[in-house]
């Protein structure tokens, strides 16, 4: 899924969103709704959906308790979020900085978007020196 999200994100901009449901039970309720606002599973990775509307494409990265928005058509991000919080209870985070212990830059001016693990590899130095 890491390979995946690398590639989602050098797709203009993204949202993060804190999900207040869990378990196996509510992934095959969140497939159905998402599915019903024409979103199409990932054959290759079923953690991700993407749907096409013109010109415009959003994907929705499915992990934990969260969801990872991307699009590239602002308007349509607004419709997405609308839509999904009739749907489910939910809170906007705004831009993401982080998603699995993963940190996620993006310097706009200089069209450059980073991903590091820095602070994970520095708790495994820290546990393999204590």
């Amino acid at each position: 899924m890491a390979k995946s999200i690398r590639i989602l994100l050098a797709i203009e901009g993204w949202s993060i969103y804190n999900l207040k449901q869990g378990s196996r039970s509510w992934n095959t309720h969140f497939d159905e709704v998402i599915r019903g606002y024409d979103f199409i599973k990932n054959d290759y990775d079923p953690c991700i959906y993407k749907k096409i509307s013109g010109s415009s494409v959003a994907y929705f990265v499915l992990y934990i308790d969260g969801i990872l928005l991307i699009r590239n058509d602002v308007k349509m991000l607004g419709s997405i979020k609308a839509w999904l919080s009739t749907q489910f209870s939910m809170k906007d985070m705004g831009q993401s900085s982080y998603i699995l212990d993963i940190k996620i830059y993006k310097d706009r001016s200089r069209r450059m978007l980073g991903l590091t693990q820095s602070s994970y590899i520095e708790s495994l130095e820290e546990i393999q020196d204590g």
